[in-house]
């Protein structure tokens, strides 16, 4: 199932965020899903963050309409991504 949105989960210290970040755009719009980036450095993000319960970064969700779809976290490559976004 196609997520409506991405959650991209990031913070300003995380190397592999900063890595995987331009493949996560890529991806989402080639597959015509929006991407939402929410940055632990910015207390509104991170208060938005809370919910989704964030071990790892970076956390990328699938998010159908306030439904989580699926989750993967640490530095992902593109077989990930194009798994999920089938």
């Amino acid at each position: 199932m196609k997520p409506s949105s991405i959650i991209y989960v990031t913070a300003p210290w995380c190397t592999a965020c900063h890595a995987t970040l331009p493949l996560v755009k890529t991806v989402s719009a080639q597959k015509g899903v929006p991407i939402e980036i929410l940055d632990l450095g910015v207390p509104e993000d991170e208060a938005r963050a809370v919910p989704l319960s964030v071990t790892a970064l970076p956390t990328i969700v699938g998010d159908l309409n306030g439904r989580e779809l699926w989750r993967l976290t640490g530095a992902v490559g593109r077989a990930a991504l194009d798994a999920v976004l089938h």
